[in-house]
């Protein structure tokens, strides 16, 4: 639901041939998404996981205009600390009676890649205990591991991992202790989880750091607009991976760079030019 509100508030590109400082160029942007704001206010600052009921964030939004806000409390406690992420992952059962999280035993520095995350699970109706689950090696603190209830299911949960020097992702039934292990990452699952959608976690590694995951090399480093990374689907069922767009392709779709702005005061320029190569 929130994903779906996720793009920026921009206006509309100039649709006047006649005046080139706009022609085809987005001028304008609006006010900031409430839903956005919403979510960084019940989060800001948070130091240890907190659970509220799924419904609690439309309260939250409410509470914005002067309203109650909904109960919470802390679930995990130290000496280590807890975090669960990313913000668009179903972290609760369909009983909404274990919410997932993972357990780390340091803050303050960016994850290496000898660094191990405990997965796990908070009872919230048998006084919050954890219940560790498994771990992984492929996680930040940005987007961690991807871990998240497979939609539609019971008990089986998803997570990214490192084997053999290469990202996988694990499922897990919680109830059987079944597992399997696709030869792929994965990002964001379909709503019948029959497939998947990920990205290139090396590459994102080495083109913006703390958001992708250490311990794959980018083997493209030195290219601009590579044709072997991009963006994939992953077949659940299978691990079949299928390559939907390459960073090449992007490259070529054109984005026409603004033209050279006119004397005076002009809005913001948010026109994005073509890609450059890293060499």
């Amino acid at each position: 639901m929130f994903n779906s509100f996720n793009r920026p508030n921009f206006g509309n590109p100039g649709s006047s041939p006649d005046s080139i400082a706009s022609y085809r160029c987005v001028t304008s942007v609006g006010d900031s998404r409430i839903f956005q704001l919403g979510l960084r206010y019940f989060l800001r600052e948070a130091r240890t996981m907190f659970v509220s009921h799924r419904r609690a964030f439309l309260r939250v939004l409410a509470a914005q205009r002067g309203e109650k806000l909904p109960p919470d409390r802390a679930v995990t406690r130290g000496p280590k600390f807890h975090c669960f992420g990313y913000y668009d992952k179903l972290q609760f059962d369909p009983t909404d009676r274990y919410a997932l999280g993972m357990q780390v035993d340091f803050e303050h520095r960016a994850p290496r890649a000898d660094d191990v995350i405990r997965i796990g699970m908070v009872d919230l109706q048998d006084g919050d205990r954890w219940i560790e689950l498994s771990e992984s090696r492929a996680w930040s603190w940005q987007q961690s591991c991807m871990l998240q209830w497979l939609p539609g299911s019971k008990s089986e949960i998803i997570w990214n991992d490192r084997q053999g020097g290469q990202f996988v992702a694990h499922i897990l039934d919680v109830e059987s202790g079944r597992r399997r292990t696709l030869p792929s990452s994965i990002a964001n699952v379909s709503p019948d989880d029959w497939w998947a959608l990920t990205t290139d976690f090396a590459r994102v590694a080495h083109t913006r750091p703390n958001y992708g995951c250490e311990g794959v090399p980018d083997p493209n480093q030195e290219v601009g607009a590579p044709t072997d990374s991009g963006v994939w689907r992953v077949d659940l069922k299978t691990g079949k991976r299928t390559r939907l767009v390459s960073l090449a392709d992007m490259h070529r779709i054109a984005i026409r760079p603004c033209a050279k702005r006119p004397p005076g005061p002009s809005p913001k320029r948010l026109c994005t030019p073509p890609l450059q190569s890293r060499r």
